[in-house]
């Protein structure tokens, strides 16, 4: 199937979406220095890419380790543990505005 018959293709040529990364944190300093290069590393177009961390009230240093080491990265903070689903669906609205 060529890309004139695939509307999907057609649609897409010439376009590349934007898309956010959610990283969920909550004393996982260790975790994230391993993950954040990976993810800044990767070969999807730089301008195209926001990566977010969702803190869910950490007290290991991980928001001074983001904001020393990766600026680019942004930071959603809570000051205390909402849970998984409730930090990703407050952030996934976030990001879609």
């Amino acid at each position: 199937m060529n890309s004139e018959s695939h509307p999907k293709t057609t649609k897409l040529q010439g376009h590349i979406p934007t898309v956010s990364i959610l990283v969920l944190n909550l004393n996982g300093l260790h975790h994230l220095e391993a993950c954040l290069p990976s993810l800044e590393a990767q070969t999807y177009p730089r301008d195209r890419v926001e990566i977010v961390v969702v803190d869910n009230g950490s007290t290991d240093g991980s928001l001074a380790f983001v904001r020393e080491h990766h600026p680019r990265v942004r930071i959603v903070a809570y000051p205390s543990n909402r849970g998984f689903a409730s930090a990703y669906n407050n952030v996934a609205d976030l990001c879609r505005t």
